[in-house]
């Protein structure tokens, strides 16, 4: 698959008895692909579904005003260092392959074009993962307690609940080990 093309299913064995037409499709945001030929042939269709040349050909129509570029500057910079790794030479490092890519090639000049008229930071944050909450640690505890005083007041939200257990002094203990319980 390509840089922005995310498959949401893989259908295999599907029979298809029918194709309809129409002039307003129910969701006019799908695209569906649809195409069986011999796996050892190779055509000039085939370099047409190339992911690659149909980001240049995205980057080039945004040059020439033909579009608006909606992509942000983080996912134009993925699109390049793919590209300018995919065509890395041998005897280049991957800073050399980029650079060559970005200057010297039509295409690259193009969707480095495109990145710099990109909105949004050039680069996406790594995400971290969720902390996770042992189900015998004080916290949890803590949250069992507020769910069993929520179903009694049922107009107390789960915040809420878990700040009126939190501070009850009956709970004082939980609540200190609460503090400094480590969440791995």
């Amino acid at each position: 698959m390509g840089f922005w093309t995310k498959p949401v299913a893989k259908i295999r064995r599907l029979a298809i008895s029918e194709v309809s037409l129409v002039d307003k499709g129910a969701n006019q945001h799908a695209h569906i692909t649809l195409f069986k030929r011999d796996a050892g042939t190779n055509t000039a269709k085939d370099t047409e579904m190339d992911p690659a040349i149909g980001i240049v050909k995205l980057a080039k129509k945004i040059a020439a005003g033909e579009m608006k570029n909606y992509r942000s500057k983080s996912e134009w910079y993925v699109a390049l260092a793919k590209l300018a790794a995919d065509q890395r030479r041998d005897d280049e490092t991957t800073e050399q392959a980029f650079a060559r890519f970005v200057t010297q090639d039509d295409g690259g000049r193009a969707v480095f074009a495109a990145y710099k008229s990109a909105s949004g930071p050039d680069w996406t944050p790594a995400t971290e993962p969720a902390p996770v909450v042992k189900a015998d640690s004080a916290y949890a505890k803590l949250v069992e307690i507020a769910k069993g005083l929520q179903s009694v007041d049922p107009s107390l939200t789960e915040a809420g609940a878990f700040a009126k257990v939190f501070i009850d002094p009956k709970n004082r203990e939980l609540a200190e080990l609460c503090k400094t319980e480590r969440v791995e």
